[in-house]
């Protein structure tokens, strides 16, 4: 099966790709967010580890600052196939390959981008900030601004994206 088959070649082909996001060619860092997609879906939650978790989240949030808005709306697409493909666990857990504390760090990563100066960029990033509230489960995200996402997957502000303030300051 491909997964396996995928699986056995992730160790070796995982740095290759994730290399290939940093290369100077947009199209081959384009290439890489659609390859590590494919990879991401065929591979699931049950066969991604803690280190792939741990290695592949803050190379994929590096692409948002790309200096191509193509490659970072590409991104957008492997950040959500790697939020399905995770076992996030609040507290530590056996069988868990993504901890608060990196889902933490996922999400402020993302939240920047919420103010980006593209609306699709934007958008693009919303929507993987409602994928991750679908993963969390909305329990630890009430809190501004993650509020905002939680209300607008339940539908609370009528689908209209928030504010370029709900953002919040950013803090380094």
């Amino acid at each position: 099966d491909e997964a396996a088959w995928l699986h056995g070649l992730l160790e070796s082909g995982l740095p290759v790709l994730l290399s290939c996001l940093d290369d100077e060619n947009v199209e081959t860092r384009g290439l890489s967010c659609a390859a590590l997609s494919h990879v991401l879906r065929q591979l699931g939650a049950a066969r991604l580890t803690e280190t792939n978790t741990r290695a592949l989240y803050p190379e994929l949030l590096k692409r948002l600052d790309d200096a191509s808005d193509s490659v970072r709306l590409k991104v957008c697409t492997p950040l959500v196939d790697f939020l399905h493909a995770v076992r996030y666990s609040s507290n530590y857990a056996d069988g868990a390959n993504f901890d608060r504390t990196n889902f933490q760090y996922l999400l402020r990563g993302l939240l920047v981008h919420l103010d980006d100066a593209s609306a699709e960029i934007q958008q693009a990033v919303l929507a993987v900030l409602e994928e991750a509230v679908a993963v969390e489960g909305g329990h630890h995200l009430g809190d501004a601004p993650f509020g905002v996402v939680v209300q607008r997957r339940g539908g609370a502000d009528g689908g209209q994206p928030p504010p370029a303030s709900a953002s919040g300051p950013r803090s380094e």
